[in-house]
């Protein structure tokens, strides 16, 4: 049978354990050991001491001010589960706690202050949240936890509410969720961030869906939010593979990296896209794109990546600053058959305020003419030919068929090399060749 202790006002409960409207903990060991209720009914919870929680739960009650219902300290507070229940006002984080199991929501929000809730790795999640009930924050502080994610396939971790498929093993991974608007490019965000920190940090070709309350919404309109990620002291406006402003959140794929998240507005430039399209054609990609009224209007940088993450510039195209449609036309010549390419356009006012397009992809499919391999399959012993007609040095890694590399050369422009394989046994070989503009790999037979 559950035990509920209420505590109303004063209340001592052992040596060290002492409370007038506060439980306050001024040197014992408070233990929790079995399935306790401890119910603070417009009460602090002071931890001077220890507290060992194994199970039960700490219940914040009533409807004191906020700064008179709060978790504080000086010590840091193990709690097994945590519930917030005020009938009116918020509760207050004043001290670093850790919750092994249940962070639940019955009622009222739960102010972070600048402190940090961290979730067990097993079992620690958040439960019972929406746009009444809530954590929130007023000066900065994160819910954060760490947890192993292997090809994660929608994995949520702790219910913070950031979903997570890959195809890569990120390992132990640092999920932190905040409650202070990001400055996005100059423009505020919604009350909601993300930071991702995964051991394993590149190629990760992830699905993100990043989810948030109506209460976070920061006075933004949901029709006009845009998802971005930071990259190097900028955000970058990420295409969409879903969204739902009913349900409340937005996806984008393909993704390389982690960092940080966030939702926010979109710029308003005075530019019009009417359309922007990739379009492939034998050995060349052509970009094209209409706009109407470019008023106060730089022009187009346009970008490219071989991640749909890592955008770099590859053209500058001087706006026509016509009250009318303008057309604009790029030949992308500088490509590799069978890489995708990302392409979009950082579009640039007088005043250096931007705003990206849609991305476009496109491929070309077809023989590497640029890269050849010979012979292949090679002969154990002897050895094979790497012949590079890139314009560029390029490097080739060998790797066996257990990851390990075993071969790491740079080969010159317009360059051949011949490759030793003594000590090399017979099977299957993976080569990847990294150039300036991506990677592309092939399959190696040694006999």
């Amino acid at each position: 049978m559950k035990k509920t202790i209420i505590l109303l006002a004063f209340v001592s409960i052992s040596a060290g354990l002492f409370a007038q409207t506060n439980l306050k903990i001024t040197g014992g060991n408070l233990k929790i050991t079995s399935d306790v209720d401890i119910v603070l009914q417009n009460t602090k919870w002071i931890n001077n001491g220890t507290v060992t929680a194994s199970d039960g739960a700490v219940i914040l009650s009533g409807d004191a001010a906020q700064h008179t219902s709060s978790v504080e300290g000086t010590s840091e507070t193990a709690f097994y589960n945590l519930t917030i229940n005020k009938s009116a006002n918020a509760a207050e984080l004043n001290q670093n706690i850790s919750i092994a199991n249940t962070m639940s929501f019955m009622g009222g929000n739960f102010d972070l202050n600048g402190n940090n809730v961290t979730l067990g790795s097993s079992n620690g999640t958040i439960v019972g949240e929406d746009e009444t009930k809530s954590f929130i924050s007023s000066n900065n502080g994160v819910i954060q936890k760490t947890v192993n994610l292997n090809m994660p396939s929608n994995e949520n971790p702790g219910n913070l509410g950031v979903t997570i498929t890959s195809v890569a093993n990120l390992g132990s991974t640092l999920i932190q969720r905040g409650h202070i608007a990001q400055s996005v490019n100059g423009t505020p965000g919604i009350l909601r961030y993300y930071n991702i920190t995964p051991t394993t940090n590149t190629g990760l070709n992830a699905t993100v869906q990043f989810a948030y309350l109506d209460n976070e919404l920061n006075g933004l309109s949901e029709m006009d939010l845009k998802l971005f990620q930071e990259n190097a002291g900028l955000w970058d406006d990420l295409v969409l593979s879903d969204s739902n402003t009913i349900t409340n959140y937005f996806t984008s794929s393909g993704i390389g990296t982690f960092s940080t998240w966030t939702l926010a507005g979109g710029l308003s430039l005075p530019v019009e896209l009417i359309s922007f399209t990739a379009t492939p054609q034998e050995r060349i990609i052509s970009l094209n794109w209409k706009s109407a009224i470019e008023t106060n209007f730089d022009g187009y940088e346009l970008q490219r990546s071989s991640n749909g993450y890592d955008f770099h510039k590859i053209a500058w195209v001087e706006g026509n600053g016509n009250l009318e449609e303008a057309f604009y036309q790029f030949i992308d010549e500088q490509i590799h058959f069978n890489q995708l390419y990302y392409y979009r356009l950082k579009m640039i006012d007088l005043d250096q305020s931007f705003e990206f397009s849609p991305v476009r992809t496109a491929i070309i499919k077809g023989e590497n003419e640029e890269i050849s391999v010979f012979p292949n399959p090679a002969e154990r012993g002897g050895s094979f030919n790497v012949e590079n007609l890139y314009e560029e040095n390029i490097r080739f890694l060998l790797f066996n068929s257990n990851g390990q590399m075993i071969k790491d050369l740079l080969i010159e422009s317009d360059g051949i090399l011949n490759v030793k394989l003594q000590g090399v046994t017979a099977g299957f070989f993976v080569y990847r060749i990294e150039t300036s503009t991506g990677i592309e790999t092939g399959k190696l037979i040694v006999h």
